[in-house]
């Protein structure tokens, strides 16, 4: 998978959002993203702020299989 321009911008609001759907905690959804639970906090704290390059991956992988399942 590589990130290029067609990879979405993906914020720590986004991940809180996502967070919430799916009624996960923080270690759940570090679980489920291949991350330790200090980075999903670290992110959703930036709000609006841009999420790095491996929870931006992970989370565009997730959304995407949900797409794939929907």
């Amino acid at each position: 998978f590589l990130i290029g321009e067609s990879t979405p911008t993906l914020t720590g609001a986004d991940l809180a959002a996502w967070r919430a759907r799916h009624g996960l905690t923080q270690q759940a959804a570090a679980d489920r993203l291949g991350v330790r639970q200090g980075t999903v906090s670290k992110a959703e704290s930036r709000g609006a702020g841009a999420l790095g390059p491996a929870l931006r991956e992970a989370l565009t992988g997730v959304l995407a299989k949900e797409r794939g399942a929907a």
